[in-house]
């Protein structure tokens, strides 16, 4: 039993960096295709002379809007599902351990593939037994300037923050556009 669940364990490891291989491409591509938009869109903007606007310069504006939407919509799904991922090898992890554990092994916490804050996320001891909770900035885990972990954004966040960024600023530029005539 103890080798299936470590090919399981071995599997969902897989599948969780191919899926943030996979989730890297497609930000990948959605720069290249964002900064290809922005480029002609700001190409076309303005009449030889530069005095007035082009009039189809809107649909760059209206495919850029419509594309950050979609990896908008795509960086949070894929940031759901890497949440997920990370659970089930963090489940997987822990059968293996506790059948190690009880085998006569070390029987210390186990700590997950890819796990920053330890169970009891936001709690610390006082020494006396009881628990206190944690300030968000305690648990941004702040060493230096180049070396820190935050829970506000993570990098498996930024294909979507970057995605709604992208959406406000297409959506500003069609009112820019609505606002000229």
């Amino acid at each position: 039993f103890g080798s299936l669940l470590l090919e399981d364990y071995k599997l969902k490891i897989e599948y969780l960096t191919a899926h943030f291989d996979r989730m890297w491409k497609r930000f990948q591509i959605f720069v290249g295709i964002q900064s290809a938009l922005f480029a002609f869109y700001f190409q076309f903007l303005f009449t030889a002379d530069g005095k007035r606007l082009q009039p189809n310069a809107w649909l760059f504006a209206v495919l850029g809007f419509s594309s950050a939407l979609m990896v908008a919509f795509f960086g949070a799904q894929d940031r759901y599902l890497v949440q997920r991922y990370r659970d089930a090898v963090k489940e997987a992890g822990v059968k293996l351990w506790h059948i190690h554990a009880t085998g006569g092994g070390p029987t210390e916490r186990y700590s997950s593939v890819g796990e920053v804050e330890p169970s009891g996320e936001g709690r610390t001891s006082k020494g006396n037994g009881h628990e206190e909770q944690r300030t968000w900035w305690e648990r941004q885990r702040v060493r230096s300037p180049v070396e820190f972990h935050s829970t506000f954004a993570s990098p498996t966040m930024l294909p979507a923050i970057f995605g709604y960024a992208t959406v406000v600023l297409w959506l500003l530029t069609l009112v820019f556009f609505a606002s000229i005539d």
